[in-house]
């Protein structure tokens, strides 16, 4: 586990002189995370909650499903504009907040 973090380390390392390649890589991952959120944790639950008898699971289950796949995306996606240091006024909160 040691090794692998030096790799990655050493590849953050290299990637710092170059802040968009560093973001394009973090906006793929965290699609790629929000796709496995998707299909993987979300068909799990799906299979647990078919094991109950009640339909409020389920139905909780279709409503949430959408909201959890996008949360997961627009946290990788604020942490890759993070990386590139964008102006006051294009990060953040709006003024109006």
């Amino acid at each position: 586990m040691k090794n692998a973090m030096d790799h990655l380390s050493s590849i953050t390392y290299i990637l710092a002189d170059y802040p968009f390649v560093l973001a394009g890589i973090m906006m793929f991952l965290a699609f790629v995370l929000a796709w496995v959120v998707e299909r993987g944790v979300v068909a799990f639950v799906k299979r647990l909650a078919a094991k109950t008898k009640g339909e409020f699971d389920d139905r909780l289950l279709e409503i949430l499903h959408k909201p959890l796949f996008y949360s997961v995306l627009v946290f990788g996606l604020s942490t890759a504009s993070s990386i590139l240091e964008l102006p006051e006024g294009l990060r953040g909160c709006p003024r109006t907040c």
